[in-house]
């Protein structure tokens, strides 16, 4: 809820609580992660992104998650992955179609990026 409300650190810390009582726990690390990258701290958000994924590999949740913090570094071609990793994993998400679609924009794949809009818009009618 901390998160929600724009309490960050409170929110970090609340995470850290329950990383401590449960270890496993792959939606505290995501959401630490993403509570780190409201911060700034991308770099810590991937790492927190990493242990979901590595807790829950067949997360497309927690690959997009990771993905919004490397566009935030500025690394399109590592967000593409993520986002690709997300797509396998949940091949009816128009929004990861979309976030890949603005990646591929950002490095400059017109054509690509258009194809994934296209399919993200295709998959936003379907539902």
């Amino acid at each position: 809820m901390k998160r929600e409300l724009g309490d960050y650190a409170g929110a970090i810390d609340d995470y850290n609580q329950v990383i401590k009582l449960k270890s496993d726990d792959s939606v505290a690390y995501s959401h630490r992660g993403m509570a780190k990258s409201e911060l700034g701290d991308h770099d810590g958000a991937i790492a927190d992104h990493d242990k979901a994924i590595q807790l829950v590999p067949k997360s497309a949740y927690f690959y997009k998650n990771r993905g919004l913090a490397k566009v935030a570094l500025g690394d399109h071609a590592a967000a593409i992955e993520d986002f690709t990793h997300a797509i396998e994993r949940k091949p009816d998400d128009p929004n990861a179609y979309h976030l890949r679609g603005h990646s591929k924009q950002d490095l400059g794949q017109e054509e690509a990026a258009q194809i994934d809009f296209q399919k993200a818009k295709e998959l936003e009618s379907a539902q």
